[in-house]
């Protein structure tokens, strides 16, 4: 998992794969719960786009994949988008 400190109105997006297997994602508000989530194929990105966070504190991305699955590969931006 990958957590960060946000404050209200600032905007979360992240990109994240894994090689060879499936990969569950969800978001975890500061309050412990899941905001958003999904399944990506393998190697094919689990894209979120950008939102408005509304709640101060430490949100946290939680993946889940197979046990011996390839690297994943994250990327996360604040007030910004990913394409």
């Amino acid at each position: 998992s990958y957590s960060v400190d946000l404050a209200i109105g600032q905007r979360l997006s992240f990109a994240a794969t894994v090689a060879g297997s499936a990969l569950d994602v969800a978001v975890i508000n500061p309050l412990g719960q899941t905001i958003t989530g999904g399944t990506a194929a393998a190697g094919n990105p689990r894209l979120v786009s950008p939102f408005t966070v509304s709640t101060a504190g430490l949100w946290t991305i939680r993946f889940t994949a197979p046990v011996g699955s390839a690297n994943l590969s994250l990327d996360v931006a604040v007030n910004a988008g990913i394409e």
